[in-house]
């Protein structure tokens, strides 16, 4: 429940780990997150990078299931 989304959402980087300042770690851009006092659920895209194409390709086989924000 403590999370605060507001900032975040002016810039909604999905990150593959949580070094925001290596470039190559972003892997999609948040379209919503979801607080359902259990969990933080984000929705969102993968970028067109060889990254978030990988981590696409991850998530549709089931292996990635989690993402930092």
């Amino acid at each position: 429940m403590g999370w605060e989304t507001t900032n975040y959402m002016k810039n909604p980087i999905i990150l593959f780990g949580h070094d925001y300042r290596d470039i190559d770690n972003i892997i999609g851009r948040a379209t919503e997150v979801i607080n359902n006092g259990k969990q933080l659920i984000v929705k969102g895209v993968f970028a067109s990078t060889e990254a978030g194409q990988t981590a696409r390709q991850l998530y549709d086989e089931g292996i990635l299931k989690t993402v930092s924000v």
